[in-house]
């Protein structure tokens, strides 16, 4: 078993908002608002954000969730109008919002079948989570609308399982530290349909991975072109969007034609997941 336990000396908790505090002081909202025409203005933002509301959202989440504005804009997303933040963030803010936290992962078990994790408060009965590959089977996350593996969760299984029983557990038994946050892949396999999230029970999100709202105001060839610039950027290589496709889902554009929509939305769900596995 594979223990994982935050101590008083490694860490210290999280700075918070004044209990009742709906919004920051005007200096830190002034702050916020200044940095975000930073972010903007610097282009090296452009694959995370399409305008500026969207990186004062992030940064608000992240003043919300007691964590710096760099951290915020690394770890926070905005998915279809919504906020999620990385598997990262959300152990961070277990391990700095209850001291001594217990965290175990089991080590005997297929990691590539499931995730079994074991998490407790100071003093308290550990309880177990867990998430396997039978569980996003029968999700429907991995694989496409058109039943095509989701190359996300093929290149990063035990990632994605891993997260996904961190996130289950964390709902239970820490719900205060993570104020009630979602993965941001999570978000991104939430039809447009369904409840929110805060409606749903910590159980399988029963959603297809690649439902991404098509209403939105980004067309999925806007999309396609922000996530392979940030891939580009991330990856230190120029792939162009046929070799991209042919490379990371192993589709096959030929010399002059355009991806079809259902290989431009395939190749963006990949990009996107990869991003958030990493």
């Amino acid at each position: 078993m594979e223990k994982s336990i935050a101590t008083k000396s490694q860490v210290q908790p999280a700075t918070t908002a004044p209990t009742g505090t709906l919004l920051p002081d005007q200096q830190t909202l002034s702050t916020i608002e200044k940095l975000s025409d930073y972010v903007i203005e610097s282009g090296e933002y452009q694959k995370r954000f399409r305008n500026r509301a969207q990186a004062v959202m992030v940064m608000l989440r992240g003043h919300n969730l007691g964590i710096s504005f760099d951290a915020a804009l690394d770890h926070v997303y905005v998915v279809q109008g919504k906020t999620g933040i990385s598997g990262q963030l959300m152990l961070r803010l277990i391990y700095e919002r209850v001291p001594n936290a217990i965290v175990d992962f089991d080590d005997s078990v297929d990691k590539s079948k499931i995730c079994v994790v074991r998490m407790g408060r100071p003093g308290k009965k550990t309880q177990e989570f867990s998430f396997s590959i039978e569980e996003a089977d029968a999700a429907g996350v991995t694989r496409n609308r058109d039943g095509s593996p989701n190359m996300v969760w093929k290149a990063y299984r035990q990632d994605m399982l891993r997260w996904r029983a961190v996130a289950r557990g964390a709902r239970v038994v820490f719900p205060d530290a993570i104020q009630g946050c979602w993965l941001q892949s999570e978000l991104a396999e939430i039809r447009t349909s369904e409840p929110p999230p805060e409606s749903i029970q910590p159980q399988v999100v029963q959603v297809e991975a690649d439902d991404v709202e098509e209403s939105s105001s980004e067309s999925d060839r806007d999309r396609l072109k922000r996530l392979l610039k940030q891939y580009n950027h991330t990856h230190g290589v120029r792939l162009s969007y046929r070799k991209a496709a042919e490379e990371l889902i192993g589709v096959i554009v030929k010399q002059g034609e355009d991806l079809e929509p259902e290989h431009v939305h395939k190749l963006c769900d990949f990009l996107s997941g990869t991003m958030e596995a990493q």
